[in-house]
């Protein structure tokens, strides 16, 4: 029995052996139910793959297997096959909305088999969508080419939405979707209606510009003239422009005809001036600069410039061929006799598909000078596929034109490179190492190079045990910033097989292409975001910070790491990126960086990264980081004073000075060449070394050429290339032919853009000229070890003499125009002769199982005549074997604080190593380490155990393999630094209005105007106002402002008397009027040193409600700032119609119906002392037009202490000017408090019965950068008129009343008392004296008469 069941159990299995089986493969969980590809479309796309097992060895895979579905056309595609298996994928391209099988057969000698697949295709249900979007805020600190993100919650499938207007949209993730800004930047809200099939989807996209007009203020053209001869190819006119406004606006630019945003290149607090430049584009210098006004985008500025094209080097269009054997080597040879000038500039040369690097003198000049000259290149007969029929040369003079020959050429059957293994570690950031094995299929053909991308990696990536048509390579390479999506192989055919991620690439085992996948955490879930310092002033230095965050639903297994990058207007020139880790006792991710010196103030922008298309702005972001600084800077350093200079005959050159006056110079490189002889000379300069006179924000510099010899020939020397670096690293480049479009407008010669002739130094040497080129005596190419090619080189010029610093250049060219160079060093020279040596280490695997062409070019003579060597030399193919090369190259980055691991990247790394580590830091014991590497691949390793130090160490690899020991070159690695001693700035106690007393009967104007509040006094129902809420707000129409200064007038009709008991009354005119005085500076005993009254000032009308003046002050120079500075000051005055709700200084204000609001924006101010202050002096008025029975009066005191303020109240009968004066500005970026006074006590205001004016000062404290204060006043009726009982009241003269006050008028009266009565007193005594003086006259006449009788 139990045999019986052995054998059907035996049976059994025979039977399932004999079977077919079909599997399907699936590959994505919404392979069955997916919606269209495009929103609006009414089909969708499908594709099956499945894997069919056959019984039997080399059964006919081939149409064994086939598709059966009715519903649509589909495409059978053969992916991979081998005796047993095959894999086919379906595709079927186009299928409407419904519910589908599909189904695959196959047919063998044991049977049939069925596999059905149920899909469907389903329509967008729009109603099931979530929308919702994010904008962007636009600002100075990002080129605004989105508006911000779409996200759509509830798709099946990812899908490019189409819309209303056209946006592109494309899925990056998660459903979201960046929308663009378009070349118009729009101005104004749009609706974007999202289109799907039989429905769609209207929203509005806001814009990101604010409504605002810009300031404009220096145009500067360069050069300033309207015929231009350009400096180079490249670098063409452009100009700058000036504008005026504060961190906070959002400034609208654009140059057409092309919609390029302006580069911001510098800024200042100070002032509150930006100047931006335009980008140029290829030949085209007529440009208009546009800016928003409002809603309206208008033209500020044409640039026309009429420009003469920089003269090129012209080819000749024919050249001669010659063909040679050498060994096994078919070699052709190119020449051309070139008669038209040429002007350095740099070609390519390409054989078939193969093309060399971009090539310049001296590579294939033979001989002659740059008037006249003998040009060679000599290459491989390179086989081609038979499917061709021809096989090319091209040299292509980029600044020029090209020419193209045919040459011989033989046949070979085509084959393709396929991938045998593929797989991928990451190291650390974004930095992975792959490794890819492939094999060559066909005769006589060999691997060429590996594309990942279009990054391409040959032999030397190899690692050891391979050969040309088997081999493995080991890549390390940062995926996520030079991504790709495709890995291609050449071979020597140049013909290329290309995978694409998913591809399957063997099918026993069944093995799948699979990238990176970076994109699998919703980057938008990124939430608690924080920094180690939050506001931070970055004048003149470096900080450094930390950002802090976190992501929900976070995976503690799979922990993503993140990248970022600043995106201010310094930083966004380089491609620095810095890394997240997590830090298990926060259980936060965290990224240190840093904050570049002198960038612009504000918001700090930066884009966090998971991928290279997921990415998150900061700018949507709830949490911001705060800079400020006095200056941006994002310019490099200029010349100034660039003039010729001559020592003696031998000795010439230029002296210059070099000026940055933010950063400061830090180092350069310029380049000389000889217009005729093409010589090169290369001068570094730094601040430290090179400077003559000044300091690194004004120095003196010059560059000199020696030639030694009083022969030489007439010529031009010519500056070609300068590249100057400030100490920020920001760059100034020209360069007379190299394409630096990009950055052309941020040229060292600003200053010189309509003289070409700057660049040119003449060396007139006579008529003096050597046509016999130099010749080569002797040339010796020997090794030195394994790795080392050293080649000695004997040259002779009788006539006149080899030219002195002048270095040939020795160049290996292999079969597919890899170029390698060395560039030789003199070892003796004389009058007539000279030795050069050139010792070149080979890169590994370069040339590998292909010839290799040598060639020496670059001899020069005192004649302006030139040379190069490589004919009839038989020795000058190697037949070149590949060697292992124990190799540093580069490591990850390390902190002065961080864990003490380093990642060290090179090759040859495959036997017992041992890193050796030498400590420069003599507070480190003992001064070195010996550490073994914990994980090692063949280009990579990675050690721990590293002491911490911020200063720079070295390492050195030793390896022992097959009882030999192995030594790497030594390498030096620099710890990042992170300081992270800033400390932010303190701010003082803000200052709160002290409790008031409910005051009025009835207290607080009855229940109708408010209540008592015990510590805040009276809290008025509006629209009423006051201390004791008895004014009531007027509603009145828009002030009358005045274009020239900014002052404003509200006037008002109230009721006056009736006269002669009649219903009859006058309306009476009440007129207020705000004004600005002017700008004291007070020492710290309160009195004035400096006084600026405001003469001109620039209007501008940003809406009807809204209107801004800017004016600017010179201030003397003072001890700390040895020139007159300039400090701006901007006023804009905002009419409020309605009730709103403002914040300011952290404080919400309530801005009454018809209420003016004056923001004063004052620049960086030079105060002669620290201890000093600045005051701006405000003048409010009002007035009647009645003069008569009617009283005035100001107070000024606090306002209840819900609002912190000051207030002023000027009174006239029963109308007043209310000004509130907040007890705090922004300060800095800060919220800081500040004082206001009312000074009519030393101003002498004009008051009367009729009018009432007063003076208020804002004091504000010594600051650094600007301030930002904001008053504001609005009109009231009050309950009560003023009268002569009032405190402080004066009143009109009548015929019944007097414009006095009691007080007044008491004195007055009693001193009118006191006088009368001292006139009466006098008058009696006065009587008395006369009538005693004439009875004493009538009794001296008596007695004078007796006497005569």
């Amino acid at each position: 029995m139990n045999k019986i069941i052995i054998l059907i159990i035996i049976l059994f299995f025979k039977f399932i052996q004999s079977q077919i089986d079909i599997i399907e493969i699936k590959s994505d969980n919404t392979l069955y139910i997916k919606n269209p590809e495009k929103s609006k479309s009414d089909f969708c796309s499908f594709s099956f793959t499945y894997l069919t097992i056959f019984p039997e060895p080399k059964f006919e895979t081939e149409g064994s297997i086939i598709g059966i579905f009715e519903n649509a056309p589909f495409t059978q595609l053969y992916l991979l096959a081998n005796d047993t298996c095959s894999l086919n994928e379906y595709i079927i391209p186009k299928i409407t909305f419904g519910n589908y099988v599909f189904s695959v057969k196959s047919n063998s000698t044991s049977g049939e088999k069925f596999l059905s697949t149920y899909f469907s295709c389903e329509p967008i249900d729009v109603s099931k969508l979530k929308f919702s979007f994010t904008p962007y805020p636009i600002s100075l600190r990002h080129t605004p080419y989105q508006k911000g993100v779409l996200r759509i919650v509830g798709l099946n499938s990812s899908c490019s939405l189409e819309s209303i207007p056209y946006y592109q949209l494309q899925d990056t993730g998660f459903g979201y979707y960046y929308i663009p800004n378009f070349n118009d930047f729009s101005l104004n809200d749009e609706n974007a209606t999202f289109l799907f099939f039989n429905s769609s989807y209207t929203m509005t996209i806001p814009t990101i510009y604010k409504n605002y007009s810009n300031i404009i203020g220096e145009i500067k053209p360069y050069p300033n003239k309207d015929n231009v001869i350009k400096l180079g190819k490249y670098q063409g006119p452009f100009f700058t422009f000036q504008t005026y406004f504060s961190s906070d606006d959002t400034p609208y630019f654009i140059i057409k005809p092309d919609f390029s945003p302006p580069v911001l290149l510098y800024g200042s607090e100070i002032n509150n001036s930006y100047t931006y430049a335009n980008t140029q584009s290829f030949g085209n210098f007529n440009a208009s600069l546009y800016s928003q006004k409002f809603s309206e985008v208008v033209n500020v500025y044409n640039f026309l410039k009429n420009v003469k094209q920089y003269n090129l080097s012209v080819m000749p269009s024919s050249a001669d061929i010659s063909y040679k054997n050498i060994g096994n080597f078919s070699l052709f040879t190119i020449e051309i006799t070139n008669s038209d000038h040429y002007d350095f500039s740099k070609y390519v040369y390409m054989i078939n598909s193969f093309s060399s690097p971009l090539l310049q003198w001296p590579y294939g000049f033979l001989s002659g000078n740059n008037n006249k000259y003998n040009f060679q290149i000599r290459g491989f007969n390179l086989p081609i596929p038979m499917t061709q029929t021809s096989s090319f040369v091209n040299i292509n003079f980029l600044n020029s034109n090209g020419i193209t020959l045919g040459i011989n050429y033989n046949t070979i059957e085509p084959g393709f490179t396929e991938i045998v293994m593929f797989n991928f570690s990451h190291l650390f950031d974004s930095t992975y190492i792959f490794r890819i094995t492939v094999k060559q299929n066909g005769e006589n053909l060999a691997i060429k190079e590996i594309l990942l991308g279009t990054r391409s990696f040959s032999f030397d990536k190899m690692i050891p045990g391979g050969n040309k048509t088997f081999a493995t390579f080991e890549i390390v390479y940062d995926y996520r910033n030079e991504y790709f999506e495709t890995i291609a192989l050449v071979n020597s055919l140049n013909l290329i097989n290309t995978y694409h991620n998913g591809d399957w690439y063997s099918i026993n085992p069944m093995l799948q292409l699979k990238f990176p996948n970076l994109n699998e955490i919703d980057i938008f879930s990124i939430k608690d975001i924080s920094f180690l310092y939050n506001n931070v002033i970055v004048s003149n230095e470096n900080v450094s910070n930390i950002i802090y965050f976190n992501i929900s639903n976070l995976d503690s297994h799979n922990i993503p790491i993140f990248s970022m990058k600043l995106n201010d207007p310094v930083s966004e020139k380089n491609l620095k990126y810095y890394y997240s880790t997590w830090s298990d006792k926060l259980k936060m991710f965290q990224i240190e960086f840093f904050i570049p010196a002198n960038t612009l103030s504000g918001i700090l922008p930066y884009i966090l990264f998971l991928s290279h298309t997921v990415l998150l702005k900061s700018s949507i972001l709830s949490s911001q980081l705060y800079i400020k600084s006095k200056y941006l800077d994002s310019y490099g350093p200029i010349f100034s004073e660039f003039k010729n200079k001559t020592i003696n005959s031998t000795t010439f050159g230029w002296e210059f000075y070099i000026e940055d006056s933010i950063n400061g110079f830090d180092h350069g490189e310029i380049i000389v060449r000889g217009d005729l002889d093409s010589s090169i000379y290369k001068f570094q300069i730094s601040s430290l070394n090179n400077l003559l006179i000044g300091n690194k924000y004004r120095g003196k510099y010059e560059i000199l050429i020696n030639l030694q010899t009083n022969v030489c020939a007439s010529q031009n020397y010519i500056i070609t290339n300068v590249n100057l670096y400030d100490t920020q690293s920001n760059l100034a480049t020209f360069s007379k032919l190299d394409n630096n479009q990009q950055i052309s407008y941020k040229t060292p010669f600003i200053n010189y853009m309509d003289n070409p002739d700057i660049l040119k130094h003449f060396k007139d040497c006579g008529n003096y000229e050597d046509v016999t080129p130099p010749k080569v005596n002797h040339f010796e190419m020997k090794k030195n070890g394994s790795e080392i090619l050293v080649f000695d080189i004997l040259v002779e010029d009788i006539e006149s003499g080899l030219k002195y610093d002048q270095y040939p250049i020795v160049y290996l060219t292999s079969e597919y125009l890899d170029v390698v160079e060395c560039i030789s060093e003199i070892i003796s020279i004389n009058s007539t002769n000279a030795k050069y040596r050139c010792e070149m280490k080979v890169p590994y695997g370069f040339g590998y199982g292909c010839g290799v062409l040598v060639g020496v070019y670059g001899f020069i003579n005192n004649g302006g005549f030139y040379s190069g060597f490589e004919e009839n030399y038989d020795g000058s193919i190697m037949d070149y074997s590949i060697y292992p090369n124990l190799v540093i190259t580069n490591t990850s980055s390390i902190t002065s604080n961080g864990d003490g691991s380093l990642w060290i990247m090179g090759s040859g790394f495959n036997g017992y190593i041992n890193v050796k580590v030498y400590y420069s830091d003599t507070k480190l014991t003992p001064p070195s380490d010996n550490l073994s590497p914990i994980i090692i691949y063949y280009s990579a390793l990675i050690i721990t155990g590293l002491k911490a130090t911020d200063k720079p160490f070295t390492i050195q690899i030793e390896m022992t393999k097959s009882s030999e020991t192995y030594l790497s070159n030594i390498y030096t690695v620099n710890p990042v630094v992170f300081d992270y001693s800033y400390v932010e700035p303190t701010t003082t106690p803000l200052p709160t209005t002290p409790p008031q007393k409910c005051i009025g009967s009835p207290e607080c104007g009855g229940s109708g105007h408010g209540y008592c509040n015990g510590l805040q006094g009276c809290i008025c129902y509006s629209p009423w106002v006051g201390l004791g809420c008895t004014s009531k707000v007027v509603v009145i129409p828009p002030p009358k402002l005045n274009s020239t200064t900014p002052t404003s007038e509200l006037p008002v009709l109230g009721e006056g008397e009736n006269n002669n008991n009649n219903n009859n009354s006058t309306n009476i005119l009440f007129k207020s009027l705000i004004s600005i005085v002017s700008l004291r500076e007070l020492n710290f005993q309160g009195n004035v040193v400096n006084e600026f009254k405001f003469e001109k000032w620039i209007y501008s009308e940003i809406n009807s409600n809204k209107h801004q003046y800017f004016t600017n002050i010179s201030v003397s120079p003072t001890v700390n700032f040895l020139t007159t500075s300039t400090t701006d000051i901007k006023v804009t005055i905002q009419w409020f119609p309605n009730q709103t709700t403002i914040e300011f200084a952290n404080q919400s204000l309530i801005m009454n119906p018809s209420t003016v609001k004056y923001t004063i924006e004052v620049g960086s101010y030079n105060f002669k002392n620290k201890l000093n202050q600045l005051q701006l002096v405000l003048s409010a008025s009002m007035d009647s037009s009645n003069t008569n029975n009617i009283c005035s009066k100001s107070e000024f005191g606090n306002t209840n202490s819900a609002d912190n303020s000051n207030y002023v109240k000027i009174q006239v009968d029963n109308h007043s000017l209310y000004g509130r004066f907040i007890k705090r500005a922004i300060i800095d970026s800060q919220v800081i408090s500040i004082e206001n006074e009312q000074l009519d006590s030393s101003m002498n205001p004009i008051n009367n019965g009729s009018s009432s004016q007063s003076f208020i000062g804002i004091t504000i404290p010594y600051y650094l950068y600007n301030i930002i204060l904001d008053p504001d006043f609005s009109v009231l009726i009050d309950s009560k008129k003023v009268s002569s009982n009032d405190e402080n009241s004066i009143c009109s003269k009548s015929s019944s009343n007097s414009s006095l006050t009691v007080s007044q008028l008491a004195g007055i009266i009693i001193a009118s008392a006191v006088i009368f009565l001292s006139i009466c007193a006098a008058l009696i005594f006065i009587l008395i004296k006369k009538r005693k003086h004439t009875l004493l006259l009538i009794m001296a006449k008596d007695i004078v008469l007796k006497r005569k009788k």
